[in-house]
């Protein structure tokens, strides 16, 4: 796992719980947490994903999520020819 994947992660829950004992303590963290809440969030955030994409590409954003947990090396030369011919093909494609 890169580095900067797992301390954005670390990084996301310490400020989340941070901003919750700032407003209240312990308490505002058990108020916090409850079931409707998190159907309401967790639901609707993947019923607006589904509405804005097509289920292939739902699924495959899915499948990218363990991508962030995966370490693989690349080739800096290659990644800059991919990026180069990518910007080619736009430019072509904009005339």
């Amino acid at each position: 796992m890169d580095i900067a994947s797992l301390a954005g992660i670390i990084l996301g829950a310490v400020m989340f719980v941070f901003g919750v004992f700032s407003n209240g303590g312990f308490e505002a963290l058990k108020n916090m947490v409850d079931s409707a809440s998190i159907i309401i969030t967790v639901g609707g955030s993947i019923s607006g994903v589904l509405a804005a994409h097509k289920l292939p590409d739902f699924i495959n954003g899915l499948k990218g999520i363990t991508l962030t947990f995966k370490e693989k090396a690349e080739d800096p030369a290659e990644t800059i020819k991919k990026i180069s011919r990518m910007w080619q093909e736009k430019k072509d494609c904009s005339h």
